[in-house]
Formats: structure tokens, C-alpha cells, sequence
């Protein structure tokens, strides 16, 4: 299916559109005008807006599992999260193209009222940033990717990535008129205890007995979701100097967060939004001296992943107050 020359849609541009896993009768029900002024939200601004593929599934989970391999961990992706659901993922291609899925519900009409916080046109031009970064070569989501680095340096500096391109994404829909409002930042009071007590009971079964593997999964997932949520909340602090309230006074927050969170906004402040370019050069530095910082937070917090001259990674305990 094709969405082109539509109304709000620039004349000439054509967007690809597949629906997958999605019931005739849902597929009868979606709002194609509110799938409009997504797209609109989504293609402007990039380079190359008639190379992206969209994907309305209404199976999310499956429909990204089939666009990841085993190595990328596609057998234990989950959609579900410590800060909430995933509604959409973006998948760099070759060149220009890039697929972007998007959870069905959130502009099929019926489901509409269960998730009326998302903004729908927001949720598609936070993937359409990505998209871009990836057209520009800024795409740091696979910066690990493009370099020969052990084991532990690839978790730290792919995680960098990540963080930093969400905080770009995130800044440029402030700048474009779109922000947040305070949903990322309320969700701390959430999200934040949840993700301590992951990391507390991975790390209570291991001093029991358990196997270091689930251990080590958790802890790093875990890590990986409050990163993620707090590239948000940055970019928000940053672009509207939103207080985080009550949130940064908890047990919860002094023990994975506390001091950190000061020195990790100093380094994303210097980082370009996604509407702005960014040189390879400092993009390299950026996620390197983001990366060298996550792993000393990290042993704060209490863990510790290391490399070692055997080429094997060491994962281990650095308090054991939990």
C-alpha cells in the first residue's frame, strides 16, 4: 500500500505502507487521517523521505523479532519495559532506507482510549529523527558496530550510543514545538524503584546460588532501561528546565542515580539535536567520553563488566548492599 501525494503528505513523496499481523476487522478501523499526519511527522525533515518503509503491526513483538538476528538478541526482545511500553522501533538499511514498525494500536480507533497519552504525530517524528540520523551517518544506536572493541567496551559504548541519540531525538522534538510535557520526568517515580528492585533481586539470587548468566542479564537490561529513560528526561531538563520534583530526593534515585546524573547532563548539553549535524569526529568523542562515564557509573551502582587480556569479559559485584 502506498501513501502518497495525500493530504498532509508534500506532493511527489510516497511512503510505503504495509500492515502485518493485523486483523481485517482492525485493519477496517484504523484512522488513516491520524496515520497521515503521523507520516507528515515522520518524513519531514529528511534527506531522503522516499526511502523509509512503514510497518503497522499488530503483532509488535514479532514483527521486530523478524528484523533482528540471534546475535542482536532477537530471542529475548520484549516490547515491555521497567518505563513502559515500546510503541515503535527503526531499522537502518542499506544506503538511505530504513523500515520503521509502529505498534497498530496506537492509531487503530478502538484501542485508542487505552493509550490516549501517546501522541501519535510525536511517536512518529521521534522515529523519522532516527531515520534521519541514520541518512546522515549520525546514527549512533550501532556505534559498537563500526569498530573492533572487546566485549565489555562494545556494552558501554553501544550503550552510549543509544543514550546520546535519544537525547538528540528527544531535544530536536523540543526544539520543533513537540515536547514531552512531563511524561518522561513522571514516569521516574514509577520506572526508577522498578529498575532498582531488578538489579536488587538479580543480584540477591546470585549471592544465593544462582546462575551468573540471568544475573548478568538482568543487571545489564536493567542499566540499559534507566539510560535510555534518562537521555529522555535530559533532553527535557535541557529544553525546558523542568525540575524533577521529589523523584531525586529517594533512597532509589541517591543508589542508581545520585551524583552522576549532574555530570551526564554536562556531557549530553554539548551534544547537538538530531536536526543539527554533527561531525564524525565528535560524534567518536562524544560516545567515548559518554561510554568511559556509564562504566563508572555503573560501579556505583554496583556492578562492574571488564575486559581482560585472555579476551574474556569479567562480570562482577562492586557492593553488596543491596
Amino acid at each position: 500500500m502506498l501513501l502518497c501525494n495525500q493530504s498532509p503528505l508534500p506532493e511527489g513523496m510516497a511512503v510505503k505502507l504495509t500492515l502485518e499481523h493485523v486483523p481485517a476487522e482492525v485493519a477496517e478501523d484504523l484512522d488513516f487521517d491520524l496515520i497521515g499526519e503521523g507520516v507528515a511527522a515522520l518524513v519531514c525533515g529528511l534527506p531522503e523521505p522516499n526511502e523509509i518503509d512503514l510497518v503497522l503491526s499488530g503483532d509488535f513483538t514479532a514483527s521486530v523479532r523478524a528484523r533482528m538476528t540471534a546475535a542482536e538478541g532477537r530471542d529475548e526482545y520484549s516490547a515491555e519495559r521497567h518505563i513502559g511500553l515500546v510503541p515503535a522501533k527503526t531499522f537502518p538499511g542499506d544506503g538511505p532506507k530504513a523500515t520503521v514498525v509502529m505498534n497498530a494500536a496506537i492509531v487503530w480507533r478502538k484501542a485508542r482510549d487505552a493509550i490516549k497519552d501517546i501522541n501519535v504525530p510525536r511517536c512518529f517524528g521521534h522515529e523519522g529523527r532516527h531515520v534521519a540520523l541514520h541518512q546522515r551517518g549520525e546514527h549512533t544506536h550501532d556505534a559498537r558496530r563500526r569498530r573492533n572493541l572487546m566485549t565489555a567496551e562494545r556494552v558501554f559504548v553501544g550503550r552510549a550510543g543509544i543514550m546520546i541519540e535519544e537525547y538528540r531525538v528527544e531535544r530536536a522534538l523540543c526544539a520543533a514545538g513537540m515536547p514531552a510535557g512531563r511524561l518522561y520526568i513522571d514516569s521516574l517515580s514509577g520506572s526508577i524503584p522498578r529498575i532498582h528492585a531488578a538489579m536488587a533481586d538479580a543480584a540477591r539470587a546470585r549471592w544465593n546460588g544462582g546462575d551468573i548468566a540471568p544475573c548478568i542479564q538482568a543487571v545489564l537490561g536493567a542499566f540499559d532501561q534507566l539510560t535510555t529513560l534518562l537521555g529522555y528526561v535530559a533532553a527535557h531538563v535541557a529544553a525546558e528546565a523542568t525540575p524533577l520534583d521529589g523523584v531525586s530526593a529517594t533512597p532509589e534515585w541517591e543508589r542508581l542515580v545520585g551524583s552522576r546524573w549532574t555530570r551526564v547532563q554536562e556531557l549530553l548539553s554539548a551534544v547537538p539535536h538530531a536536526d543539527e549535524s554533527w561531525s564524525a569526529d565528535a560524534l567518536v568523542r562524544g560516545v567515548d567520553e559518554l561510554a568511559a562515564e556509564l562504566r563508572e557509573w555503573l560501579e556505583d551502582i554496583g556492578f562492574s563488566l571488564d575486559d581482560r587480556d585472555d579476551g574474556n569479559c569479567w562480570f562482577d559485584f562492586t557492593r553488596h548492599d543491596w
